[in-house]
């Protein structure tokens, strides 16, 4: 147990560094990713997934004003991933869903799924997935699988609230000014690396979790039908 849990240390500081490069195109992602001051937490499970450990934790980071980062870095194929949300997903508080293309943008050999989390006080929170699939938007291509949730209500004031929360709405402990800088910027290199072919639709991607080979995402929705 010892040696897994140094393995996965030294696979949380390579992630961290993953997002710190900027290659998520997000300079808030890049901001986060230092381990000073806290802005994310990391939950590996060294053993099978346990849905209530993943809420307390989930629910924890959210009283800590902190996001939630499940990293499962042992995992390495697209049945990997299926077999993780087909998991989490008997949580009742996970819900799987099919997204629809944007016009202009569908993949015939891809499926795209939304994976929401109902928060502590009720809120439904899009999660967002990152994965090493090519089917991935570049923007999200990483090392290692990857959930990311923002586990409580809407606390960012410079983004507007909606009907539901993600990511975006974590609190940023940033001003105004530099808020509105970062943004710039995040969404400029966000937008001109989404724009490469394949493209997407930047704004439609904050609704999506994962992006998955048509054949792995089929079986993982029949599963949840």
């Amino acid at each position: 147990m010892g040696d897994d849990l140094e393995r996965y240390k030294l696979c949380e500081g390579h992630f961290r560094d993953w997002l710190h490069s900027g290659l998520t195109g997000c300079r808030f992602a890049s901001t986060f990713a230092s381990e000073k001051p806290v802005r994310i937490d990391f939950y590996s499970p060294l053993g099978p997934i346990d849905d209530e450990q993943i809420a307390a934790f989930i629910d924890g980071t959210a009283s800590r004003r902190i996001t939630a980062v499940l990293l499962f870095p042992a995992l390495r194929t697209a049945r990997d991933t299926v077999n993780v949300l087909s998991v989490l997903t008997r949580g009742a508080r996970w819900r799987l869903t099919r997204a629809r293309w944007p016009k202009g943008y569908r993949k015939p050999d891809s499926i795209a799924l939304g994976l929401e989390w109902k928060t502590k006080t009720g809120e439904i929170s899009d999660a967002m997935g990152l994965a090493y699939h090519g089917t991935m938007p570049v923007t999200r291509r990483a090392p290692y699988l990857a959930i990311v949730v923002w586990g409580g209500p809407h606390q960012n004031p410079y983004v507007k609230a909606g009907a539901r929360v993600g990511v975006a709405s974590a609190p940023t402990g940033l001003d105004k000014s530099a808020h509105r800088k970062l943004m710039q910027v995040s969404d400029a290199r966000v937008r001109a690396l989404l724009a490469v072919p394949p493209a997407e639709d930047a704004a439609w991607l904050r609704r999506v979790a994962f992006i998955l080979p048509k054949a792995s995402a089929t079986r993982l929705l029949k599963e949840g039908s």
